[in-house]
């Protein structure tokens, strides 16, 4: 009831000095109280409590991580607290985008060595990204696949890699990994491998109707994400009949596709 009058007088506050001043104590007494709660063994919910007016009072980083940096040299000692505490500072940088500090570093290496679990895997391996290591990401997400529960977590790890690849623009993994997604994210997978082979077709090819090619197969992709928009841009970029007219081609000449070890019959859309 203290802390959430304390966040209301926040809200109704105009003066914005005294706004401030408020933030500030939201601030501190949110790290006091979880110590309160921690310490009597309140259990999850308070802490969860706390944690969602915090959120909605602190949007930048930079008021909270002194304070995290401080707290995490008190954890509780009793794991479920621990782990709900950890957690609860992993959301609130997370949510203020600011996981490429190395206060988020230190609560991702925390969490896993106190629950390694899928999920802190993941966000190890999201953590990384943030921070440029595609690779070093990648190999972790490959082994949170190891961990996955069920069928619908492998699928959500395994888009996370042919997503990784691409934005990285590593083409040629990202169409590999695209096609190998299962499950509930197949589509998902199709769609970045029909992109990534599309990205890749200027390097594929020699004559202008060559390259072109390339979106036979992307456009093959494409179909099976079921993504119409995607399907109608990629047809737009196949060989045209004056592509085929001017390299000395005729409709129904196959090409094959270097780069993909496809082979495919000319034709004009």
């Amino acid at each position: 009831q203290y802390y959430l009058n304390l966040y209301n007088l926040w809200v109704q506050e105009q003066d914005e000095k005294a706004k401030e001043e408020y933030k500030k104590r939201i601030i501190t007494e949110y790290f006091a109280l979880s110590d309160y709660a921690n310490k009597g063994e309140m259990g999850a919910d308070i802490l969860n409590f706390l944690s969602t007016y915090m959120n909605r009072a602190v949007t930048d980083c930079e008021s909270i991580l002194p304070e995290i940096n401080k707290f995490m040299s008190e954890l509780p000692q009793e794991i479920e607290a621990k782990k709900t505490t950890v957690k609860n500072f992993m959301s609130l940088i997370e949510n203020k985008g600011c996981t490429k500090s190395k206060e988020y570093v230190m609560l991702v290496d925390t969490i896993i060595a106190i629950d390694p679990s899928v999920d802190a895997i993941i966000a190890k391996a999201k953590m990384q990204l943030s921070n440029g290591q595609t690779s070093a990401a990648i190999s972790t997400f490959r082994d949170a696949i190891g961990m996955a529960n069920n069928a619908d977590e492998k699928s959500d790890i395994e888009l996370e890699i042919a997503n990784a690849h691409y934005r990285a623009r590593n083409y040629q993994a990202a169409h590999n990994a695209g096609i190998a997604v299962t499950g509930k994210n197949s589509r998902a997978g199709y769609e970045i491998a029909a992109r990534s082979v599309n990205a890749m077709m200027n390097d594929c090819g020699v004559t202008t109707s060559e390259r072109k090619a390339n979106n036979y197969y992307a456009l093959e992709l494409a179909e099976r994400s079921g993504n119409s928009s995607l399907i109608n841009s990629l047809r737009g970029q196949c060989p045209t009949s004056s592509d085929i007219f001017n390299a000395d081609l005729s409709e129904g000449d196959q090409v094959t596709l270097g780069c993909w070890n496809k082979t495919y019959t000319f034709k004009a859309y």
